[in-house]
């Protein structure tokens, strides 16, 4: 530190010491490192016996204890209740009980001939091998018809999911080949996802959401559908992408049985023994290496495969008198019906999210308290400029931290919700758009209570102006801070593949928003570089927009750097507050939320980070 003295005979450091209330000796330096180190064995200890002792969250074995006679009761009692209750979607209006019930739909069948599939080769292996690109489906040809149930079989890493992706559309990395017609006309892919139904092996579904409120959701939005059982037929492949067998299952498999037993050298099924598990047994690389035998090139030699070819032949072409499949609409639903179901699924969601929203109204609630605890009853209380900096740091680090935490708690929601939703405007549901929309909306409430909450507790506690202006312009200003940070971080996440990244993206603009809010360094002594980032900062306006609504138009005069000035000069001449400025901070405090969704609704809807 400079020892340039003062006229009071103080250096320029000690002077400035005193100024923040850090009237502190040398040896505090020492105060400082013990209680540094007391707080890291604190931390340290407590991370290490939380690890030990607390239970993962859903490990709880406790159960309600119901009697055996009440159970039974109960039992009775509810399903009297579903045999009476009208399967209804929500506004639909029923006026008498139907029993059952088959919608028209026009039988259609989906064929594919010559379907490969390759991708490219992973970089550190393209100096072992001489193929580029990696053939994951070798020449895939069958059709699946209304009225029979296909199987589609084969060992681990044979190409079943891949080809059903092929199939369904939904890749989006690797190069893709052959002919695929749905009833006899080439597969138009917006058109195909509106009547196709696929569930996938590791499908996702909303962790709030109950099975029927799902099932009623895709009801609402798509057009339900009926599958008859009537026929049974197998399409089995081996590990490489490759068709062995593609025919009838038969009774108890015994086509199949029949098949591979007439292939030389392959062992016969044991009495009682599962046909599934032979199958796979017998026609594993090993048994192929085994025996000598290609099962592809078997297959492709045989009858069968002949039989199967004529049978995609007559598929590829349309019945008489058929139309090519077509809908006038993208969408089942109009915009309206989209934006009610996409709503009401959003509501349950959240509604049933204690961990979410609970967790952000504790901290409200903490927040204000302690808020409250530091400026108690000094809000009228402004002697000196040192008070108004407490008053205004305080208010910074709280604004501060409870708007951080909006924007990092958003962030895991938002990315689940957005796997969900890859899959579910795949097949049509609902506009991008207005699914974001729904999203958007449904945060209103919540960050509404959130500020309110933090008004009730801090506003009386600090002891602040109580005109109706001042209360209403101090919760106006609360909830568009903190409803621009929740939509801050859901922009962020629209624009990250991943969690991990939207938290790294989030922490740099916290630290952004933080230097440039205009309390660190305040707006007049910005360097003339940098003003543009001090105005477009939604922080500076925040804080621009609460303390001008308290002290702008406050005349009562105080000591501010050795003079005397009322608190309204003060504010205009350290930080350029001014109270004129108050209509154009309640717009731009109202802009940025509405920015901040517009780029979350656009972003999600344009980009999309699912690869497969």
């Amino acid at each position: 530190m400079v020892k340039k003295l003062s006229s009071s005979n103080e250096t320029l450091g000690h002077q400035t010491l005193l100024k923040r209330g850090l009237n502190f000796g040398e040896h505090f330096y020492w105060i400082s490192v013990a209680a540094l180190m007391g707080m890291w064995f604190l931390v340290n200890t407590a991370f290490t016996l939380a690890l030990t002792y607390s239970k993962p969250q859903g490990t709880r074995t406790s159960q309600a204890i119901v009697s055996h006679k009440r159970f039974s009761y109960l039992k009775r009692k509810e399903d009297l209740s579903n045999s009476m209750q009208e399967n209804q979607l929500p506004g639909v209006h029923v006026a008498s009980k139907v029993t059952s019930m088959v919608l028209p739909f026009v039988p259609i069948t989906l064929s594919f001939e010559n379907v490969h599939y390759f991708v490219d080769t992973p970089k550190k292996f393209r100096k072992k091998v001489l193929n580029k690109k990696l053939h994951l489906l070798q020449d895939i040809s069958g059709a699946f018809r209304p009225g029979v149930l296909t199987a589609l079989m084969g060992a681990s890493g044979a190409g079943k999911t891949t080809l059903m992706d092929v199939l369904s559309g939904r890749k989006t990395g690797g190069y893709s080949e052959g002919d695929i017609r749905v009833g006899g006309y080439p597969k138009v892919q917006e058109t195909y996802a509106r009547v196709s139904g696929y569930c996938e092996q590791t499908d996702v579904h909303s962790p709030q959401i109950t099975v029927k409120e799902s099932v009623i959701f895709s009801a609402w939005l798509r057009l339900p559908g009926e599958i008859p059982r009537q026929k049974r037929l197998i399409i089995l492949m081996k590990r490489g992408g490759q068709i062995i067998y593609s025919g009838e299952l038969g009774q108890n498999s015994c086509k199949l049985i029949e098949y591979f037993e007439g292939i030389p050298g392959v062992p016969k099924i044991k009495d009682n023994y599962n046909p599934a598990t032979w199958m796979l047994e017998v026609t594993k690389p090993s048994s192929e290496a085994e025996l000598g035998v290609d099962f592809a090139h078997i297959y492709k030699e045989s009858h069968l495969y002949q039989r199967n070819k004529e049978l995609v032949q007559e598929s590829r072409v349309p019945a008489q008198g058929s139309k090519e499949l077509h809908f006038s609409t993208r969408f089942s639903q109009n915009r309206w019906e989209q934006f009610k179901a996409c709503l009401w699924k959003q509501h349950l969601s959240y509604w049933r999210n204690p961990t979410y929203n609970l967790g952000r109204m504790i901290l409200a609630m903490v927040s204000s308290v302690l808020y409250g605890a530091l400026l108690w009853n000094k809000g009228q209380k402004v002697d000196n400029d040192q008070d108004f900096f407490n008053i205004m740091g305080s208010t910074y680090v709280f604004i501060v931290c409870i708007g951080a935490s909006n924007l990092f708690s958003v962030l895991p929601i938002i990315t689940s919700q957005r796997t969900i939703e890859y899959r579910e405007r795949f097949v049509g549901m609902y506009s991008s758009k207005v699914h974001s929309l729904a999203q958007v909306i449904i945060e209103i409430p919540y960050v509404f209570l959130e500020a309110t909450l933090f008004l009730i507790i801090s506003y009386p506690t600090v002891n602040l102006y109580g005109s109706a202006f001042k209360v209403s312009w101090y919760l106006y200003n609360i909830f568009c801070t903190l409803l621009t940070y929740k939509y801050m971080g859901m922009a962020v996440v629209s624009l990250s593949p991943t969690y991990q990244v939207a938290s790294i993206f989030g922490s740099y603009w916290i630290m952004i928003v933080n230097l440039f809010s205009g309390f660190l360094v305040p707006q007049p002594v910005l360097p003339k570089w940098w003003v543009w980032f001090y105005w477009m900062v939604p922080t500076s306006w925040a804080l621009r927009g609460l303390l001008t609504s308290q002290y702008g138009d406050i005349n009562q005069e105080i000591i501010a750097f050795g003079e005397r000035k009322t608190i309204s000069t003060f504010l205009e001449n350290h930080y350029g507050f001014k109270h004129k400025d108050l209509p154009l901070t309640a717009i731009l405090l109202c802009a940025y939320p509405i920015f901040f969704a517009s780029i979350f609704t656009y972003f999600m809807a344009k980009l999309n980070f699912q690869r497969r």
